[in-house]
């Protein structure tokens, strides 16, 4: 699963999901490690597709 982020106008892949997508998909940080998600520290924006990936994730995993 790959983060997606919008640079100078044009998608691309980010290294990792931001605090704020982890939050807004209402995950622990203990069920995001056990994903082997990827995590990128230096963002801090917050994108709808993110987030949706996130809980689609969550909900397959259950």
């Amino acid at each position: 699963m790959q983060a997606i982020v919008v640079h100078r106008g044009n998608q691309r892949k980010a290294k990792g999901f931001s605090s704020k997508e982890m939050v807004e998909a209402d995950m622990s940080c203990e069920k995001f490690c056990s994903l082997n998600l990827r995590w990128d520290s230096r963002r801090q924006t917050s994108y709808k597709e993110n987030v949706d990936a996130l809980k689609s994730v969550l909900k397959t995993k259950k």
